[in-house]
């Protein structure tokens, strides 16, 4: 199964960056090992009504190309696509941005870029 479009392409890295399975890829520490009541933070996540498999190949052909970019587009999309629910303004000084219109600059910007990694390795 290929998404046909970047843009799907990219909320399916982000929902597998939040899920479980890309636990994988991450370093954990001693604090990653602790487990919240469950439902604590249910309130973070809005329930979707029948949420689509994530593809996991998929998924890592987009990382792989999201960590050959710069840091502050890393960022962006991290904001953008993993951490949708962060404030603008804070994610933008985050990215050292200092402002909101920047920071979807920056994301218009890293798309871009995301997108002819994906083309310039033919996946």
């Amino acid at each position: 199964m290929k998404p046909d479009t970047l843009q799907t392409r990219l909320i399916n890295w982000g929902r597998w960056s939040r899920s479980k399975s890309s636990q994988l890829v991450k370093c954990q520490s001693l604090e990653g090992t602790y487990r919240n009541r469950s439902g604590q933070w249910d309130w973070m996540y809005p329930p979707e009504d029948d949420p689509p498999k994530i593809d996991e190949p998929d998924a890592l052909i987009v990382w792989k190309a999201v960590v050959k970019l710069p840091w502050v587009s890393q960022a962006a999309l991290r904001y953008a696509y993993i951490l949708p629910w962060v404030d603008r303004w804070v994610a933008a000084r985050k990215c050292k941005l200092y402002k909101p219109d920047k920071l979807e600059d920056a994301v218009y910007y890293a798309e871009f870029m995301v997108s002819n990694l994906l083309a310039q390795s033919n996946i």
